[in-house]
């Protein structure tokens, strides 16, 4: 960090911050981690390299939700997802889909929610990501649980034990199971 700073290889040097940041995450030094993501993400954005300013913001967002400071966790997830949804490689826009599904469903948005399951699975299907697929799938039918509609909700799980035939033994149906479970359970129907 020091010698690209020294070298004026500001590029570099908001780089190495970025991995400082992440090691400070992982030892859960979360305040020095933010510390050094800030001047990181001040280098990326003068020197004009947006991908590393973008992958700087999904860092601090982690952080954030960490900290459960999720008003400051969305702010940098928008940024974030804002440059990964045009410029990022398919399954990094999936897999931002799903990140941003989670967030709002804490700030309870079900519309934003909606909007970034529709999206997700678009790029998921259109890239034959059927992992990714599943899991936007049981977010899908927790969310439609959540909000009333069981018929929906059992939809989105039935999609997801479908994509599980195609890959016997992850043992993921298990987990389907027990929302279904939850569905006749929350609607009233325990011996369904």
């Amino acid at each position: 960090k020091a010698q690209f700073k020294a070298e004026e290889k500001w590029g570099k040097y908001a780089g190495s911050l970025l991995v400082l940041g992440k090691i400070y995450f992982e030892q859960q030094l979360l305040d020095s981690a933010l510390l050094v993501l800030h001047e990181a993400l001040a280098v990326g954005r003068r020197v004009g390299n947006l991908r590393l300013a973008a992958n700087t913001e999904e860092g601090m967002a982690r952080i954030y939700m960490a900290k459960r400071e999720y008003p400051q966790a969305m702010q940098h997830y928008r940024s974030f997802a804002n440059w990964c949804l045009v410029d990022g490689v398919p399954k990094a826009k999936v897999e931002t889909c799903l990140q941003m599904v989670q967030i709002y469903t804490r700030t309870i948005e079900p519309d934003s929610i909606r909007r970034y399951l529709r999206l997700g699975q678009s790029f998921a299907k259109g890239h034959n990501f059927p992992v990714l697929q599943y899991k936007l799938n049981q977010l899908a039918g927790i969310g439609w649980n959540n909000w009333g509609r069981p018929d929906s909700a059992l939809y989105y799980y039935n999609k997801s034990l479908a994509l599980l035939e195609q890959f016997p033994g992850e043992g993921k149906e298990t987990n389907v199971y027990l929302n279904i479970a939850h569905v006749f359970l929350d609607n009233h129907n325990p011996k369904r």
